[in-house]
């Protein structure tokens, strides 16, 4: 390759109707293969349906920003694509104004703070990433896809590396840095030393003890001065000794005679350059050698409760989600840093002993497991959620005799080379008819507004039991089709439902809805209306009953209708008005030529 690699991520793109998460369900790329533009490389699921997303850049995949099964946020990095690109001069990676000082072609992960942080000021600016902040790149054409947030035109910004203190760093051991020192001179202030940095450029070696005793030694000399600072100070890594700063004389190779002439005396300069004096720095004497103390002794010697080692938030989803505590993980990354891969290993280790399983805080029940709550399951719960919160609704029903419908059904359909009609577009036709004549069901409330908005159209949801959970497909203006029209609708939106291919207008917009809950083998039902709606149709069972009619006893299919209504848009009366005319429609189909 001609230079080095520059990286550009692409954030999951807004997918439309206020979706802010998808699972990743399948990708079609690999860490290493070549995309072109517009290349479908993943497969995602979102509330509504499963989507094909396209890369805008071309390239070579750097990196894949999750799992299948993993949840990613819309405006979040979902893969890494990269080109080769000849290194501007003097803003090359190894450049003094480099802001990351890892080694040339390390490559943290993605959870590690300092890409952490390059993601999300990519995320922000919309800029590409990369050890050498190049701008260019050969993959610059333009997509041809219309994704939210992504366009031809590039856009630099500034990129600040985020330091985290304790478990920032990309090796050695935890540092800690001393408490000022009071010194004797106008230099009396102690600057932050470069002690016990291993990123630092000094020539001492890694050990434990203090600056040496003598002024002098702590300019001149070459050796270790790990443990900088006042005894007892516990304060975690210097900015300085982590990010290699030159400011120590230790670094900078300065004399003794030299820093006491800047400061006024070598006391000072001792002090400047890590001597740990008790009150006054101006005697060789008042240093003292302080064992340099970990993270954990401090914390020990402290009292406090132990810190957990996790910065990336997807690591913390990812173990809220699973139920694990992080504070019994231990850690695989930098400084002990707890890396997704830990989370994954802990939370596909066996299960525990039914003895030990977890107990509800509210009743002392032992819990067998957690299944979280998101995908379809998570919009399903919060959008039904919403309705019983909002919708102050009430269900009426009554028992129908449906011979007769199902005797027109039979004629329908004896025609073998004809369309075959179903049960439900049958039943939608009757819903038609109800709602042509009582429109104010047809209707949803604007709570902002405090107004009733009734539709010109009929949008007719209908209830799709899926692998994935129930959706609700959308017969749009179904006032306008014929039967046999709708029965072919219905067709068409069922086997997509099933498939899992439903394209998001298909899935929104209904006015009303009907639910045939008959095929679970059950009678009746008081469900809940699918919000905004206001009104809705369910169907039980058609089963053989002994019914009443001309005043004889006869065997009779009977099936139960139930209407579920909102009662801010209207009355029992209007309600009892539309269940008692569908149930007549059910009764005695032949009335439908009338409206017809």
């Amino acid at each position: 390759m001609g230079g080095p690699v520059t990286a550009r991520v692409f954030l999951l793109p807004d997918l439309g109707e206020g979706l802010t998460e998808a699972e990743i369900i399948a990708w079609h790329v690999t860490v290493g293969e070549h995309v072109s533009v517009d290349q479908v490389v993943c497969e995602v699921e979102t509330a509504k349906a499963s989507v094909e997303v396209p890369c805008p850049y071309a390239g070579e995949v750097v990196e894949l920003h999750g799992a299948v099964g993993d949840v990613v946020d819309v405006g979040k990095p979902l893969i890494s694509i990269a080109a080769a690109v000849v290194a501007a001069a003097g803003g090359g990676a190894g450049g003094a104004g480099s802001s990351d000082n890892r080694p040339q072609g390390l490559k943290a992960a993605p959870e590690e703070p300092a890409d952490r942080a390059r993601l999300d000021a990519a995320a922000r600016n919309g800029a590409k990433i990369g050890s050498g902040g190049s701008a260019g790149s050969g993959s610059g054409s333009g997509s041809g896809n219309v994704l939210v947030g992504y366009g031809t035109a590039e856009s630099g910004g500034v990129r600040r590396r985020r330091v985290v203190s304790g478990f920032g760093g990309h090796g050695g051991s935890p540092r800690v840095h001393g408490a000022p020192v009071a010194g004797s001179g106008d230099g009396g202030a102690v600057s932050n030393g470069a002690a016990g940095s291993s990123d630092a450029e000094g020539n001492g070696s890694a050990g434990a003890g203090a600056a040496s005793s003598g002024a002098t030694s702590g300019a001149e000399g070459h050796g270790s001065a790990h443990g900088t600072g006042a005894a007892g100070s516990g304060s975690m890594g210097s900015g300085a000794a982590r990010d290699g700063s030159a400011d120590s004389a230790a670094a900078r190779h300065v004399s003794a005679d030299s820093a006491a002439a800047r400061n006024g005396s070598a006391g000072s300069a001792a002090a400047r350059n890590g001597s740990a004096g008790g009150g006054s720095a101006s005697s060789p004497s008042a240093a003292k050698a302080v064992p340099a103390l970990s993270g954990a002794a401090v914390q020990e010697r402290s009292g406090a409760a132990p810190r957990i080692a996790v910065v990336s938030p997807l690591v913390r989803r990812l173990a809220k989600e699973g139920g694990l505590d992080l504070a019994s993980v231990q850690g695989t990354g930098p400084e002990g840093l707890i890396m997704r891969r830990d989370v994954e290993a802990a939370l596909a280790a066996p299960a525990a002993a039914p003895a030990s399983l977890a107990l509800s805080s509210s009743a002392g029940i032992a819990e067998l497991e957690r299944v979280p709550l998101r995908g379809l399951r998570k919009t399903v719960a919060e959008k039904l959620s919403r309705s019983r919160r909002e919708i102050p609704d009430a269900t009426t029903w009554v028992d129908v005799d449906a011979t007769g419908l199902m005797e027109l059904r039979a004629a329908l359909n004896r025609d073998a080379s004809a369309r075959k009609i179903s049960l439900l577009a049958v039943l939608a036709r009757i819903c038609v008819a109800g709602l042509a004549r009582y429109p104010e069901l047809n209707a949803t409330v604007d709570v902002e507004q405090q107004e009733i908005v009734r539709y010109a159209d009929v949008n007719l949801g209908f209830a799709a039991q899926t692998d994935r959970g129930l959706v609700v497909p959308v017969v749009h203006g179904a006032h306008r089709m014929s039967t046999e029209e709708l029965a072919a609708e219905f067709e068409r939106l069922t086997a997509a439902a099933r498939a899992g291919s439903l394209p998001l207008s298909d899935l929104t917009g209904s006015t009303f809805t009907l639910n045939n809950y008959g095929v679970y083998g059950v009678d009746g039902s008081t469900p809940i209306l699918n919000h905004p709606e206001a009104a809705m149709l369910g169907v039980g069972r058609i089963v053989k009953k002994p019914w009443v009619v001309a005043d004889e006893l006869a065997i009779r299919q009977v099936t139960q209708l139930s209407f579920t209504f909102d009662h801010r848009v209207c009355d029992g009366g209007v309600a009892g008005g539309f269940l008692r005319y569908v149930a007549d429609l059910v009764e005695e189909p032949a009335r439908l030529l009338r409206s017809l």
